[in-house]
Parts: C-alpha cells; structure tokens; sequence
C-alpha cells in the first residue's frame, strides 16, 4: 500500500526534505504517482513503540470482530466445570456402586452437588456462599456417614471426599468471602 509522502513523514518523524533524501539514496522505494511522492507502507523502518501501537490496533480490530460475531465463537462454563462439581460426581458414583442408592452418603453427596449447582447460578455473592456453605456440610456429612458405615473400603470411599471435593468447595467459599463487600 502506498502513503503520500506527508504520511511517510509523519511515521517516520522525519521532514519532507528528509524523506526525499532517503528514496534518492535507494534506503526508501519510492516513487511519482501523478506528479505526487509516494513511498510503500510495507518499506517504512519503524520502531518498537509504532511496532506496538500497529499490533495494539490489530488486537483491537480482532477482538471487535470477536464480539461482534457473538457468543457462537466463545467459551460459556457451567457448573460441570467446576472442580469441586467434577469431583463430587466422581465420589457420588463410587458410592452409588459400592454402597447403592438408598445409602445416606450417597444422598449427602446428591445434596452438595445440588447445592453446589445452585450456588454457582446464584447472582449475589451472599446466596453463593451461602449455597457453597450447605454444599460443604453436606459432604462433609457424607463423609461422616461413610466413615461410619461397616463397609470394607470406607476409608477408602471416604479419601476423595475430604482430599478433592471438600478443599474444592472451600476454595469457593472463600473467593465468595473475598468479595464480599
């Protein structure tokens, strides 16, 4: 793309004389379109900070472009993201097939992880945390109960519980007490 020899000037911090001077000597490609100077955009030296400011105004353009196309092209999470929601269901399985569905620690887990998704859809910080609250008494109960259930492998069943899903609930508690006004 070619500029007028005034916008050379001005992107190169130069005077018009300057510019001349530096096509006469082969440094700039430069030429006469309809008796005007003209130099090639793509031969102009420049610096870091114009170096930036062109990369600034591309990020720009392609962030805009971005939005304008919508939510199509970007990443929406859910509760299935959360670590603690992912771990929860993972113990919530590992109970229902080692001790069934009528077993209390498998309710208790049922109930923090319907806790947990109802805080992480809550708009207020206060009703998050108080949603995320109920969430880790709940498994906390859960491993209680397992812990004291007869079953052969109820430390085991019982580890996961309190090594993942409940420092991962309290993670969430805290950020929610962090931002509390």
């Amino acid at each position: 793309m070619d500029v007028t020899l005034q916008d050379a000037c001005r992107l190169l911090g130069k005077t018009p004389r300057q510019v001349r001077y530096l096509v006469r000597k082969g440094e700039l490609q430069g030429k006469k379109v309809a008796g005007r100077w003209v130099v090639d955009a793509a031969d102009l030296p420049i610096s870091e900070g114009q170096r930036a400011a062109r990369a600034a105004k591309e990020q720009q353009l392609r962030d805009t472009v971005e939005h304008a196309l919508g939510p199509a092209h970007t990443r929406r999470y859910g509760v299935a993201d959360l670590t603690a929601f992912t771990a929860g269901v993972r113990v919530y399985r590992a109970l229902l097939a080692a001790l069934g569905a009528a077993h209390p620690a498998s309710d208790a887990v049922s109930a923090a992880l319907v806790a947990l998704s109802q805080g992480y859809h809550r708009l207020h910080d206060r009703d998050k945390l108080e949603a995320y609250r109920l969430a880790r008494e709940e498994a906390a109960r859960a491993a209680a109960l397992v812990l004291l259930s007869a079953h052969a492998e109820a430390e085991a069943l019982a580890a996961p519980i309190e090594r993942e899903v409940l420092p991962a609930i309290l993670g969430l508690v805290r950020r929610c007490e962090r931002r509390k006004p």
